[in-house]
């Protein structure tokens, strides 16, 4: 069993902001200026592309199998995971003394059997989270929140776990609480994580390098890494190490490898899902990168236009204005980010759009030494499915 303990927030926009803010340190040194003569410019612009995993389709993986399943798939002994015990219970203000907008939900998972290992488990189990069923039960909680739910998978002879605890203090903060549990049906004991990959052949460091190019990595990360200022020149965001955030359990399933993930040293701490193609070894929603630092003037143009044919990106055209103060550009599967000299028109009336539609979700202040507005996207898209990212401005 592992258990880790993260500080959670009510508002995602907090995280925005503290990203927003970070941000600017990237590009904070941030003093040449692009070259402005249009004589150079040509319809296949110049730009410095980097992309953070390979194309799925692509490679070895099409012969080679990462992971086989089949031989677990057959072979399935496990137990099945059953609601051992359950409580609900509506919260009480504790200064009012009326009623609270949250649900208490109390629920504890066991092992369907009946071996002694198994029973010792759900002892286990059990007696780790059964103590706020009595609580509730008593009306001893003040003005604790609590939220207790799991969840669990199986896969030749081996169970996994996950018992996810959300609690806090009314009118502050929330905090999630994590525990994993991992169980060999044909020993009848609980095992380690390491002891749980061993059995499919997995290695650890191999799934945390992978979790760290996948979608979920970079979304979770970049605000983690940004907010602290834990930035190394003009290295492109999401290709940090992954010390950034570390593995905290493994779940295998016959499609689906999860490396169920934190992020570390800093205030907003949080858990998140790599999720990992068994049969590639590669992340199921793989992060990308590309920069641009030239950029073609188009007066026809709302905003700035980025061309990807044959998967790259091939040129990027900009409205007058902006092609006079942007310095560089990065589309990523996250975010849109653009360094400038000097301020936009109206940035907070840019709206995103990735092959003609929305999907941009909020916008960055300007940095020290220059403007730098990143733009969220709600969405992953895959690399290969990118035809135009457009940034367009406001026409009010």
């Amino acid at each position: 069993m592992k258990k880790t303990f993260v500080l959670g927030r009510h508002s995602y926009s907090f995280a925005v902001i503290a990203c927003f803010l970070a941000v600017s340190v990237l590009f904070s040194s941030c003093q040449n200026q692009k070259n402005t003569d249009d004589s150079e410019s040509t319809d296949a612009t110049e730009t410095e592309i980097s992309t953070m995993a390979s194309d799925p389709s692509t490679g070895a993986t099409e012969t080679t199998l990462f992971f086989d399943p089949a031989p677990y798939v057959i072979k399935t002994d496990a137990p099945a995971v059953i609601l051992a015990a359950e409580y609900e219970k509506q919260a009480v203000d504790f200064l009012t003394g009326g009623s609270f907008d949250f649900v208490h939900q109390i629920s504890i998972p066991a092992l369907d059997s009946d071996k002694p290992g198994a029973k010792a488990l759900n002892a286990k189990i059990f007696d780790q989270h059964s103590s706020r069923i009595e609580e509730l039960k008593a009306g001893a909680e003040g003005g604790q929140l609590y939220h207790t739910f799991y969840s669990s998978s199986a896969l030749g002879s081996m169970v996994f776990i996950s018992v996810q605890g959300k609690g806090g203090v009314q009118y502050s903060e929330m905090g999630f609480t994590n525990y994993y549990y991992y169980y060999d049906a044909a020993a009848d004991r609980e095992v380690s994580a390491e002891e749980y990959l061993a059995y499919f052949g997995l290695e650890a460091d191999a799934l945390a390098k992978e979790a760290a190019l996948s979608d979920a990595y970079v979304r979770a990360v970049d605000t983690q890494r940004f907010y602290n200022g834990q930035i190394e020149d003009e290295e492109l965001r999401g290709l940090m190490s992954a010390s950034s955030a570390v593995p905290e359990a493994y779940e295998v399933t016959a499609e689906v490898i999860h490396v169920w993930m934190r992020t570390v040293d800093g205030y907003i701490d949080r858990s998140f899902v790599c999720d990992i193609d068994a049969e590639s070894g590669m992340p199921c929603n793989p992060s990308y990168a590309f920069k641009a630092q030239e950029f073609i003037s188009d007066a026809d143009s709302n905003g700035i236009v980025f061309d990807f044919s044959d998967r790259t990106l091939r040129s990027v055209k900009a409205v007058p204005e902006v092609c006079a103060v942007i310095q560089s550009a990065y589309v990523t599967n996250a975010y849109v980010t653009l360094v400038c000299t000097a301020s936009l028109p109206d940035p907070y009336g840019i709206e995103v759009q990735i092959n003609e539609n929305p999907v941009n979700s909020g916008s960055a202040q300007y940095g020290q030494n220059c403007h730098v507005y990143t733009y969220f996207i709600k969405e992953y898209t895959p690399q290969k499915d990118l035809k135009t990212v457009e940034v367009t401005l406001s026409t009010e």
